[in-house]
């Protein structure tokens, strides 16, 4: 949806009132967001190229769920996951968060107990000395899986209403067909001490980049025509969110810059040279001096899609106040060694950006568990932040 003197707020049928603090700060909001969104909800656990041979796995730990997840492809070709959780004792079978690799079978490093790729219990050591033992009974514990446009989710939930598909819903068109096969060039996690939401805030707006950025990239995404970052369109859905940015074409890029730009054929966030595209799903309204596409998918993913690369941002849940963060940012290959440069470049000014973004958030976090502020104001700019709230109080409340 474009701006046609309306504002986007208004057009969604958002509220406009100040949004109350709360969320950000309460240890019972907070358990009400592990029961009701995090238990109910498809919750986007990696790539399928993470895991792409017979064996492969991957381990990640979702505190959110008081759990740790294996995820594994088995002989058959299926992606499987399964709690991290030897069913002899309790011990963690598979190792912790970030843990990989391939093996023909998961075996408990406490006594030996081993389980095949689909989960089913192969092998008791000292079988007998056991009573009444039923293996067929005790399988890893699965977690409902499936995949969408090469993103792997599970659901924790024991009665799952909606696919995969179901629960993506209106966003589908805007990502389908998008080549997600770019390798991995770039990887940073860290741990915050603030709340999940204030990090998928800063995430899903523009209205920051003037005053936060204006070191780095500020110039890169306004302008004399566009003096506070505005989005170009936005669009809001029954969970979901989808914003574009603007676009400076008129940007000088640095010498560095000017050099990678004169040697590679990769696109850069940070330039004009990406303000056109002819993929169907980016750009959905056409907008002029367009840069890229902020997809937010419901609860705690960030996509955005840009011409020859895209980003994934994960803000996942441990406390109130704690926050894994995580971003993965993938690039077409360069074909030529020249190519590199301009790839570089990206890499070091996304890390320069992303020191940015997270300088502001604890202190956000500290300053709100004051009590001293009890609401927050979103401004229109901000109506990706305030679709958030909206639709995650509509599941707590209701």
């Amino acid at each position: 949806m474009k701006l046609n003197g309306k504002s986007f707020t208004h057009s969604f049928g958002l509220s406009t009132a100040p949004v109350p603090v709360e969320p950000y700060i309460s240890k019972d909001y907070f358990e009400l967001e592990r029961e009701r969104v995090f238990k109910r909800s498809w919750l986007c656990v990696g790539r399928v190229e993470d895991i792409s041979q017979p064996g492969d796995y991957f381990v990640r730990d979702l505190p959110i769920l008081r759990t740790s997840i294996i995820v594994v492809r088995g002989q058959d070709g299926a992606i499987r996951a399964f709690h991290n959780m030897c069913q002899h004792r309790g011990n963690k079978l598979a190792g912790t968060g970030g843990t990989h690799g391939n093996v023909s079978a998961f075996t408990c490093c406490f006594h030996g107990w081993r389980y095949d790729l689909d989960g089913k219990l192969a092998y008791i050591p000292d079988e007998q000395s056991f009573f009444d033992l039923d293996k067929s009974k005790l399988k890893l514990m699965p977690l409902a899986s499936d995949s969408w446009e090469g993103f792997i989710f599970v659901n924790a939930s024991l009665t799952v209403g909606e696919t995969v598909d179901q629960w993506i819903g209106e966003m589908a068109p805007l990502v389908k067909g998008f080549d997600f096969s770019f390798p991995l060039a770039g990887h940073y996690r860290t741990d915050l001490r603030c709340n999940w939401k204030i990090v998928l805030d800063s995430v899903q707006e523009a209205y920051h980049v003037v005053a936060l950025h204006r070191r780095t990239v500020a110039s890169a995404f306004a302008a004399k025509e566009n003096p506070f970052a505005h989005l170009t369109s936005a669009r809001m859905f029954k969970r979901h969110r989808s914003v574009s940015v603007w676009g400076n074409p008129k940007v000088k890029p640095r010498p560095s810059e000017s050099l990678a730009l004169k040697l590679a054929r990769l696109s850069s966030p940070y330039t004009p040279s990406i303000n056109q595209t002819n993929h169907p799903g980016l750009n959905p309204e056409q907008d002029n001096n367009w840069a890229f596409d902020i997809h937010v998918l419901f609860p705690n993913l960030q996509i955005i899609l840009g011409e020859g690369y895209y980003l994934t941002q994960w803000a996942w849940p441990v406390a109130v106040d704690q926050t894994r963060y995580e971003v993965k940012m993938y690039m077409k290959p360069p074909a030529v060694p020249s190519e590199s440069i301009m790839q570089e470049f990206n890499k070091v000014m996304l890390y320069d950006v992303l020191l940015e973004d997270l300088f502001t958030l604890e202190n956000t976090q500290a300053s709100l568990s004051s009590g001293v502020k009890t609401e927050l104001n979103f401004s229109d700019q901000e109506v990706a932040c305030r679709h958030s709230y909206e639709v995650i109080d509509a599941m707590i409340r209701g």
